[in-house]
């Protein structure tokens, strides 16, 4: 199976082929060749992001959570720049 990885070592995004790892169940390992793709996926999700954003969030934050997560991920909207 193809999927994506975080390098706890290099803090980089791979994709690459998985399969599970031995003795640890529940989590896959990526094996053989691996391709950076952490500023595609970053971007993507950036984009993402602001396509979710609702352009009249009260507060212009949108933000994901996932249940048994301690984080949150917020995107917050610039405050637009006044005219001179």
């Amino acid at each position: 199976m193809t999927s994506f990885g975080v390098s706890p070592i290099t803090n980089k995004i791979f994709m690459g082929k998985t399969r599970p790892m031995k003795g640890v169940e529940g989590v896959s390992e990526l094996v053989g060749k691996k391709t950076d793709v952490t500023d595609e996926v970053v971007s993507v999700v950036f984009e993402w992001f602001m396509h979710h954003m609702p352009k009249d969030s009260p507060k212009g934050v949108y933000e994901v959570s996932f249940d048994g997560c301690d984080y949150v991920l917020q995107m917050v909207r610039k405050k637009p720049k006044e005219a001179p």
